[in-house]
């Protein structure tokens, strides 16, 4: 029962890390998104917004939000690729020999 659960709890932990690294990428276009679908009303003040009315402003928020997109996602990526390379047994151990008692040939 105690491996079950064992089991059970690293796939959650699995599942966990997947998702995590989900909603790190896509928190920051959500938050610019939903920065600029707000109204606002640039004539009413200069400090509300003003690139709203600028030819670029909605390039500039798609490529704002690809950039951040892409730089969260290399930064996530270069710590799992030096983990993906290492492991916890050394390749240069050798395996352990077989020892007579498992073949049942040894003499007690």
């Amino acid at each position: 029962m105690d491996v079950y659960l064992s089991s059970m709890s690293n796939r959650l932990s699995e599942v966990m890390k997947v998702l995590t690294v989900i909603t790190t990428i896509c928190a920051p276009p959500t938050l610019v998104a939903g920065i600029y679908g707000m109204n606002f009303n640039p004539d009413s003040s200069p400090y509300n917004m003003p690139e709203l009315n600028w030819y670029f402003g909605y390039p500039l928020a798609l490529v704002l939000m690809v950039a951040l997109s892409a730089a969260l996602f290399m930064f996530i990526l270069k710590p799992l690729k030096q983990l993906e390379g290492s492991t916890i047994i050394p390749s240069n151990v050798p395996p352990p020999a077989p020892s007579d008692k498992a073949n049942g040939s040894g003499a007690s």
